[in-house]
Formats: structure tokens, C-alpha cells, sequence
């Protein structure tokens, strides 16, 4: 648990059997590093606002119910391991991703392959000279308000087979119920803010 302010480092631990494995409440932005978070009951990692934080590397985070919910900037690369969860999709709180990042299909073919990235509270920022790169077969959710802003680039490059979309997180057709709420909402135009390209 980590709170308020601070450069924390999470490093080689093994975290398990509570609520969110690692916790970050406000402006804490811990190096989360080699572990292994598992057996929690919500979130593996767990970050309540859209802090600049460093990437998230090298950490097995299975067996929770949804793997994380992180600021953009510490979006898992490719060194972590995050799956299996019960729930298969990665939470994004917004923010200025400040590296170049790559939304990925995990475990791609297996029952529990995440190709799902929801974005929550604020938009998702590509600065100048920063690259956004979205793999085939990945689907993005928006709550309403959210969107991408593009100031660098955006790679989208779909498929006819594996089309990237980019939608509403009312819509249950594509990524599932993400918002556990049945049938109850309904995706309507004008749900999310959309993706924005600025001169760079």
C-alpha cells in the first residue's frame, strides 16, 4: 500500500491473498519491478489516479481477479507475465504515456488471451516525438470521459481478421461486460470523447 507521495520500489516480493495486491493511492509513483502478485481478490496492481509512474517490468501477476489498473505511463511491457486472471482485460487511468507504448494482445489463441484496454477518468495522451502502437485484435473501451489525443503518433494497423476497435464501455458486444452491469446501459454515439490528432 502505498500513499500520497513518494518514489517508492516494489522490487522481488511476492504479494498475495488481499483485496488489491499492490495498492497506489494519489501521487505515489513506485518502480514495480520482478514480482510476483497473486491470489488477490480485486486487482493485482491497483492505481487510484493518473500519476506519471514509471513502466511496470518484469512482475508475474496471475491469478487475480483483473490484472491491473494503471496510469498510462506504467503500462505493463512485454517482460511481465499477466496471465491467467479471472477477469482478462487491463484497466487505464489516462495520462501522458511519456515513452513509446504498445497495446498488445496477451497469450494471444489461449482461453485466457487479454486483447482488452479500458480507458477510465481522463484521456490518454501520445506526446510529440512518442509513438502509440496498437496490435491487431486489440479493443479499446472509453468511459465518457476519455479519449486519445494524439500530438505523436498513432499506429493502428488492423486486420480484416483481427479488427482494432475503439469503443464505448457500455458496449458489451465487443471485450464483454466490462462494467458488470447486464444488460442495463446501452452504447449510444457521443459516449466517449474520441481520438483527437494535433499538429506535431
Amino acid at each position: 500500500y502505498h500513499y500520497w507521495t513518494g518514489n517508492p520500489a516494489d522490487r522481488n516480493n511476492t504479494i498475495t491473498g488481499n483485496s488489491n495486491g499492490i495498492y497506489v493511492e494519489n501521487y505515489a509513483t513506485p518502480a514495480i519491478d520482478g514480482n510476483t502478485i497473486t491470489g488477490n481478490t480485486n486487482y493485482g496492481v491497483y492505481f487510484t489516479s493518473a500519476v506519471n509512474a514509471p513502466v511496470i517490468t518484469n512482475n508475474t501477476i496471475t491469478g487475480n481477479l483483473i490484472p491491473a489498473m494503471v496510469p498510462a505511463s506504467a503500462l505493463p511491457d512485454e517482460t511481465n507475465i499477466l496471465t491467467p486472471n479471472t477477469r482478462n482485460y487491463i484497466g487505464i487511468r489516462g495520462n501522458n504515456i511519456q515513452t513509446d507504448k504498445q497495446l498488445r494482445v496477451w497469450d494471444k489463441g489461449t482461453p485466457n488471451e487479454i486483447n482488452t484496454y479500458v480507458l477510465y477518468d481522463a484521456d490518454l495522451t501520445v506526446p510529440v516525438y512518442t509513438f502509440l502502437t496498437i496490435d491487431p485484435g486489440v479493443i479499446v473501451k472509453f468511459a465518457s470521459n476519455a479519449g486519445i489525443v494524439v500530438d505523436g503518433a498513432l499506429t493502428a494497423n488492423g486486420t480484416t481478421a483481427e479488427k482494432i476497435v475503439f469503443t464505448s464501455l457500455k458496449d458489451d458486444s465487443y471485450g464483454g461486460d466490462i462494467n458488470n452491469d447486464g444488460s442495463n446501459s446501452i452504447p449510444l454515439n457521443g459516449d466517449w470523447r474520441g481520438i483527437t490528432f494535433n499538429d506535431s
